[in-house]
């Protein structure tokens, strides 16, 4: 009788970080695979109804730490890059990791998997792998490079853990990458010299239970463009950024009010109230069906996360990107580079800069020729191929 494979996915308690990690799970099921998602507390519940993926509960949600507010505010005053190295140092690499580690290694007492895979900035599941023997792989939500590129300062704290569980120290390269990293997109978008390791393939949209376009888009103008913007899931949440990005949301919509498009503005359930007064051709949601949308949006004005321009790759919409912190800033300067679209500072950039961004972007066709030419690149990946990514337990 042949032993089905147990893999176990493991995540952070954040929206972003399990979009990308969806698919894959899915993936694994559909060829055969046991697959148990690792989160920490209520979020695992949301795995479950939304992405209707089996859960445990592991780990703790961090999110709401009184340090981590401390952090955004360090954000604002000393920068993204100082941001980053606290990130990764006390709450990514910091004390979760080894609650997180714990609770899985208890886990496997009863459910031993025969490989882990996770997200690219959960390092417990990584540690339990290692002390369990097994092979872990990485997968990448726009956070690979900053884990290679911060490695050293935050590789103190992940021996502090390795030590108490008695591993060796972690080794000048980072230990999660030991049996390689895979990516949804092409090598040359975000991680053009990432070097060997590297997996890449094609993305696909995580599906939520019940996800579809609003019906009134049916019946909006066709004589304008559809413009769709969301600055992301977690920077209106984040009580010492959220006055910057909802003065950005301002922004944005100030210039949006005169410009003759149709506006699609996913602000958040906990904002919707704040935007009142709209013109009509205006439409405020708390939360959209974001690649439903892209596939019919003429522009999407983003913060530039992973997940997002994953899906306008996927869509071929060009980018208007305001970039407020880890990987960013990094990734708008890429799209930047590659003509996908234009940057602009949400701390610092005026409605009239918003509206000539706009109105400059829908007269060129530069920034949609550049977006196909890396959608077909995307679209030209192999789906992913867990037996290749994983030759140990194919």
């Amino acid at each position: 009788m042949v032993t089905q494979e147990k893999i176990l996915f493991t995540c952070q308690p954040i929206e972003s970080h399990v979009r990308p990690l969806a698919p894959v799970a899915v993936a694994c099921m559909r060829r055969g695979s046991e697959v148990v998602v690792a989160a920490a507390g209520t979020f695992g519940d949301r795995i479950s109804s939304t992405y209707r993926l089996p859960y445990v509960r592991a780990g703790r949600d961090w999110t709401t730490d009184l340090g981590v507010e401390q952090i955004f505010a360090r954000l604002l005053s000393e920068g993204n890059d100082e941001f980053n190295r606290q990130l990764f140092t006390h709450f990514l690499a910091g004390p979760p990791t080894l609650e997180m580690a714990c609770d899985i290694l208890e886990f496997a007492k009863h459910w031993r998997p025969d490989v882990i895979m996770h997200d690219c900035s959960e390092f417990g599941g990584y540690l339990a792998a290692e002390l369990l023997g097994i092979p872990h792989i990485s997968l990448d939500n726009g956070l690979v490079r900053l884990v290679r590129d911060l490695h050293d300062v935050y590789a103190p704290a992940l021996n502090e853990h390795r030590w108490a569980l008695g591993l060796d120290d972690e080794p000048d390269t980072p230990g999660s990458h030991r049996y390689g990293v895979a990516t949804p997109a092409p090598s040359d978008f975000l991680l053009h010299d990432f070097g060997d390791g590297l997996t890449c393939f094609q993305h696909v949209s995580p599906s939520r239970a019940g996800e579809h376009l609003p019906a009134w888009l049916t019946c909006i103008p066709d004589d304008r463009p559809l413009i769709y913007v969301s600055l992301g899931s977690l920077g209106p949440c984040a009580p010492a950024l959220a006055d910057s990005v909802l003065r950005a949301y301002d922004v944005i919509l100030d210039a949006l009010i005169s410009y003759p498009c149709t506006a699609v503005v996913a602000v958040g359930r906990d904002n919707v109230h704040r935007f009142g007064g709209l013109p009509e051709h205006i439409r405020i949601m708390a939360n959209a069906p974001q690649p439903l949308l892209l596939r019919v949006a003429d522009l999407y004005i983003g913060h530039g996360g992973f997940g997002g321009l994953r899906e306008a790759i996927d869509a071929a919409v060009p980018l208007l990107i305001f970039p407020f912190f880890a990987d960013q800033p990094a990734n708008a300067a890429r799209c930047a580079e590659l003509g996908l679209g234009v940057t602009l500072d949400p701390l610092t950039v005026t409605s009239a800069d918003v509206y000539t961004s706009v109105a400059d972007m829908m007269r060129r066709s530069s920034y949609k020729k550049q977006m196909r030419a890396l959608q077909r690149k995307a679209l030209a990946l192999p789906p992913l191929n867990v037996s290749k990514l994983i030759p140990t337990v194919a």
